[in-house]
């Protein structure tokens, strides 16, 4: 499967589990520059009563036996207001150097 259908796959299933507010793809995937080694980031946001650690677990077991490298990290509305301007974090470098591919 090519990358962007992977992607597009991915982002239909978190969609369909979760109804997200955003998401967003960041990294080298995002920018351009990614190569065959590459893995896929994403940002999910994502209003939920569970915790970060569980958030982040929930949306990783969407995808048992994958043969892509795929990250995600699921923040709430509130978290990512607060750290979302903050240089250095997962947060700043996908909303200022992300793709919005959902919300």
């Amino acid at each position: 499967m090519a990358i962007k259908d992977t992607i597009e796959m991915v982002k239909d299933k978190i969609v369909h589990a979760v109804s997200p507010d955003k998401i967003i793809l960041f990294g080298s995937q995002a920018t351009g520059m990614a190569t065959e080694e590459s893995d896929i980031d994403m940002l999910v946001i994502w209003n939920s009563a569970l915790n970060a650690h569980q958030r982040n677990m929930f949306l990783s077991r969407l995808f048992p036996g994958r043969d892509f490298s795929l990250d995600i990290f699921a923040f709430t509305n509130e978290e990512s207001d607060k750290l979302k301007n903050v240089p250095g974090t997962i947060l700043y470098e996908a909303f200022h150097n992300g793709i919005v591919i959902y919300g």
